[in-house]
């Protein structure tokens, strides 16, 4: 039997539904298989958030819902259980059910890692691409060792990041692929970290559709910071608060949003200047970026960071590290900073320069809306469907 096109599995809506809807585009794709996704005329008494579990860019008919995964997860999130202990059994549970389907296709395989089938398991002629999405655990906890070492403040995350590295589908999903793909040149260096070969990664930057339209700022008052992201050791956020200590909160402001915060990150956020948020809704969100003049986002290792787009789409300035996507975006010193990871004293000069800048009327937010505006949803699709092309060759 000669195999055709994928089935693409994804738990959740990651991504926007991007890469399956890539191969929907591009004639490749056979079914896209996840937890749940909702019909092109959602009942009504369907919640909210489970009617937008959904892309015009992918019709109903083309997907496959994994109910038992659903049901299980739901169920989770009733009983209060933490994801970290349900998701890698539903993972699991999701990619056989994707590795079923495509047998029965007659199909090649197109998987997030958490979704990868395990060694031994792929049928002989099956082509299998995987998206890894998140840095590979090997590099990812030297650098967060290290860290932690250094400020005790991030004990409880860096023992979050611990037991997820321990799960050792995470660090082998990519063995059993036959081409790799990631968002970001850092992704790509934590496969090679573990032995993935250079030539079977392919670096896809991820994309951005924006329907904000970016407004000028005022210079009068503190320059606006803000962090929006997990309150975890991985962000950077102790890193930020530490050198906060050593900005005038007469000069500068900075809000703090995290759905969740590592206690002892938390603690660090009590201090002058320093206004710290928990879970905002879209419209709330929106609104804070397009008040902000700078968003601030030091992580240590990032698969991406997604946030960065937003941000630069609402015409904020981004500081970052190169343990990010920033570096393949390419971006201009007028609209992206850089800075060493974990150097506080490279970040206080790096936030006192921009207070300066943003003072002088020297950040353009129009201009900074147009450099992200370079950066789109369909190049992302485009690149994906262009290699799982070459794949199938």
């Amino acid at each position: 039997m000669e195999r055709t096109g994928f089935v693409c599995a994804i738990n959740g809506g990651r991504d926007g539904y991007q890469a399956p809807a890539a191969l929907h585009e591009a004639g490749l794709l056979r079914r896209f298989v996840t937890d749940y996704y909702a019909p092109e005329e959602p009942p009504r008494w369907l919640p909210g958030a489970m009617a937008q579990r959904r892309s015009p860019l992918l019709p109903k008919a083309m997907t496959s819902n994994s109910t038992a995964c659903f049901a299980i997860q739901h169920a989770a999130g009733r009983l209060g259980l933490p994801p970290n202990r349900v998701y890698p059994y539903t993972d699991a549970m999701l990619g056989r059910h994707a590795l079923r389907l495509a047998e029965k296709l007659g199909a090649h395989l197109y998987s997030y890692a958490s979704y990868m089938p395990g060694a031994g398991q792929v049928p002989k002629g099956m082509k299998v691409i995987d998206f890894e999405f998140h840095p590979l655990p090997g590099l990812t906890m030297d650098l967060l060792r290290e860290d932690a070492a250094r400020y005790p403040e991030v004990a409880w995350s860096f023992a979050q990041e611990s037991r997820h590295a321990a799960l050792k589908q995470v660090s082998t999903a990519w063995q059993q692929a036959d081409a790799v793909v990631c968002a970001s040149a850092m992704t790509a260096r934590s496969l090679e970290h573990v032995g993935c070969e250079a030539e079977r990664i392919t670096v896809v930057p991820y994309g951005f559709a924006s329907n904000r339209v970016a407004q000028p700022r005022s210079p009068e008052g503190p320059a606006r910071f803000l962090y929006v992201g997990q309150g975890l050791q991985r962000k950077g956020l102790h890193h930020l608060l530490r050198a906060w200590r050593q900005i005038d909160p007469a000069r500068a402001r900075l809000t703090v949003v995290c759905y969740s915060i590592d206690p002892g990150i938390a603690e660090l956020a009590a201090q002058p200047g320093v206004e710290l948020l928990g879970r905002q809704e879209r419209g709330a969100l929106d609104a804070l970026m397009q008040a902000a003049d700078v968003f601030i986002m030091p992580s240590l290792i990032e698969g991406f960071g997604l946030t960065y787009l937003e941000a630069l789409a609402a015409g904020c300035h981004v500081v970052g590290t190169a343990n990010t996507g920033l570096p393949d975006l390419h971006l201009s010193s007028a609209a992206c900073t850089l800075v060493p990871v974990g150097d506080l004293a490279a970040l206080a000069q790096a936030i006192e320069a921009l207070i300066a800048q943003r003072t002088a009327g020297g950040l353009d937010p129009l201009a900074i809306a147009a450099e992200a505006a370079r950066w789109t949803w369909q190049d992302f699709r485009s690149g994906i469907a262009d290699h799982a092309r070459k794949v199938l060759g």
